[in-house]
């Protein structure tokens, strides 16, 4: 089964591997020792998710608009948590590009969240798995801020998926200061956490950790902090310690297009 980001959890899933797992009383997620404790909480009013498998084209899987849901920012992950998710069925829709398989078990999901209290709508990005966060700041009065994420997942020893998600936030955040601080933290996870060989990777990993302002981005462009490396989305690389490629092994975050090499790409 593809890793998708997002699930429906209740008190009885305690894997929190790949999806979290909810929290007691007012945590909406149990916290890893990892975490930290400087948190932070971005509100977000829209959801996509997309995916492109073996460099082909990019195709919606799940569109939510109009929602309210949270993005708690750690130490070790960028999670999302949508606690009234049996309000959320209104205000959902699934985009043209889902898959028949994919919409029916949203479907089924939706009816078992509404016949059993407990359920939230989580779902996570660790940071060795991110190849990328990318920003659109907001312009006008009736835009919203956006942030772009972006992870890789092998389903099959011949197959990669590309999984992107966007996130339109809350009119008042600053989405390119909320990037760089992700970008600032998954850098630090990666050398706090691994033995990292290439030296250009790690210069890179520096620089990110330091802190770096991208310009903002053309109209309608995303401006995208890359990654040196990243791991596959798996229950493996979930949490530390972490095998990381050698030199002259290519990372994985070179292993699909994602623009330009330089750090600002004109990503749409």
């Amino acid at each position: 089964m593809s890793f998708n980001v997002l699930a429906i959890r209740t008190a009885d899933d305690e894997d929190g591997r790949l999806y979290p797992v909810v929290g007691a009383e007012r945590a909406p997620v149990e916290l890893e020792e990892w975490d930290g404790t400087a948190l932070q909480t971005v509100q977000v009013r829209g959801l996509s998710l997309s995916e492109t498998v073996n460099n082909g084209s990019r195709k919606r899987l799940l569109l939510l608009r109009d929602i309210k849901l949270d993005v708690l920012i750690t130490d070790a992950r960028v999670v999302l948590a949508c606690k009234n998710w049996d309000q959320l069925p209104k205000a959902w829709g699934v985009g043209l590009g889902a898959t028949s398989a994919l919409i029916t078990n949203v479907t089924r999901s939706v009816k078992a969240a509404r016949a059993r209290r407990g359920k939230m709508l989580l779902g996570h990005v660790r940071y060795p798995w991110l190849m990328y966060v990318g920003f659109e700041p907001k312009r006008r009065w009736l835009d919203s801020p956006k942030l772009r994420f972006g992870l890789m997942e092998r389903p099959s020893r011949d197959q990669q998926r590309l999984v992107l998600i966007d996130l339109a936030l809350a009119k008042s955040h600053d989405s390119p200061a909320i990037a760089r601080s992700v970008a600032q933290r998954a850098a630090q996870y990666w050398l706090t956490h691994a033995a990292v060989q290439d030296p250009a990777a790690r210069h890179r990993l520096d620089e990110l950790a330091a802190g770096v302002d991208l310009p903002a981005p053309a109209a309608g462009k995303m401006a995208l902090y890359k990654m040196p490396q990243s791991l596959p989305a798996s229950a493996d690389t979930a949490f530390p310690p972490f095998h990381v490629p050698s030199p002259s092994v290519a990372p994985v975050s070179r292993s699909l297009p994602v623009g330009p090499t330089d750090s600002q790409t004109g990503a749409d």
